[in-house]
């Protein structure tokens, strides 16, 4: 049997384990304990509404749309060109020493201690 935490909202900082806390939160040892946790206090407000002769209205998730500049994706832009340089210039070394590349010693290929930058 899952033992029952308390899940409802209590003033922060108020115990030793919640001293650092700037919000309310609560830790299970387990996501299955937690979840079968949640589960159960949600079937309990279901429940509860029922008897009520209510509706149970839980809340809508948000769609929220960001506007992405391209300043915003410069640190992305510049690791992929970073990573599309070294492999187009190992593959443009290969293409240049094609005899090399036919030879049966082929791990240096995929080597990029090789590749100089001069």
């Amino acid at each position: 049997m899952l033992q029952q935490l308390e899940t409802k909202h209590q003033p922060v900082g108020q115990f030793e384990d919640t001293r650092f806390e700037k919000i309310h939160n609560v830790t299970y040892k387990s996501s299955l304990e937690a979840s079968n946790l949640v589960a159960q206090e949600i079937a309990n407000l279901i429940r509860d509404k029922q008897r009520e002769n209510k509706k149970t209205e839980l809340s809508i998730p948000k769609t929220v749309t960001k506007e992405i500049h391209a300043h915003d994706l410069v640190g992305n832009i510049t690791i992929i060109a970073a990573i599309s340089g070294i492999v187009g210039a190992k593959i443009f070394h290969n293409l240049e020493n094609i005899n090399d590349f036919n030879t049966s010693n082929r791990p240096h290929q995929y080597e990029f201690s090789r590749l100089n930058l001069e």
